[in-house]
């Protein structure tokens, strides 16, 4: 009789160990998810790098070639929960395209262009196990273009934005996805299309 008692404790201690090995990974990925969730919900600041495609629209008489650019950005979340976060925003985009030859030129010309964004973002969190963040955004910008080589071709003035993007995120503090911005140059008829990808980062 005792030896049958304890084995039926030996068995069952083993089988609480074994409930317990199985139970452990469960919770420490549960434990991941809330303290990388609680990390997100804490961090309100946050800064972005992009690379983009910058597709000119507007006269045929553009003399502008179409570039690459990248940006520099960087926010506050004025408002932050577990679904939706909204805030303000402020940044520069910067490209540098090469002009048609004018005025007898014997090269291209070049033109340097900033774009200096201040406008406000939403952004949308999606539910585990996805972990992926839809954003929009939208805003004003001054344009400040610069070409040594032809300074009457510079348009300088200021206009709109919206864009959007979705970033998922690679580790507790940094998501990465594609984006679409749109600028409306107000001073001309001239429009651009931003299409690219960047990397967001919380401080």
């Amino acid at each position: 009789m005792k030896r049958a008692l304890l084995c039926f404790a030996v068995a069952t201690a083993g089988l609480d160990a074994c409930v317990a090995v199985a139970q452990a990974p469960r919770e420490m990925e549960e434990d991941w998810r809330n303290y990388d969730q609680h990390r997100r919900e804490e961090s309100r600041e946050w800064l972005s790098v992009a690379v983009s495609s910058v597709d000119r629209r507007g006269s045929d008489e553009d003399l502008v070639d179409d570039s690459a650019a990248f940006t520099l950005e960087g926010g506050y979340d004025v408002f932050a929960t577990q679904v939706v976060r909204a805030g303000f925003e402020i940044g520069v985009v910067w490209s540098r395209h090469e002009v048609e030859q004018v005025s007898g030129t014997s090269s291209d010309p070049k033109l340097s262009v900033a774009r200096w964004n201040l406008g406000v973002r939403v952004a949308l969190e999606s539910p585990a196990p996805l972990r992926a963040t839809l954003w929009a955004d939208g805003g004003v910008y001054i344009r400040d273009e610069n070409s040594s080589d032809e300074p009457d071709i510079e348009q300088n003035g200021g206009g709109s934005y919206v864009g959007g993007g979705l970033d998922f995120w690679f580790d507790e503090s940094g998501r990465m996805g594609p984006f679409i911005r749109y600028y409306d140059f107000r001073d001309s008829d001239l429009d651009e299309v931003l299409v690219g990808l960047s990397a967001t980062f919380s401080l």
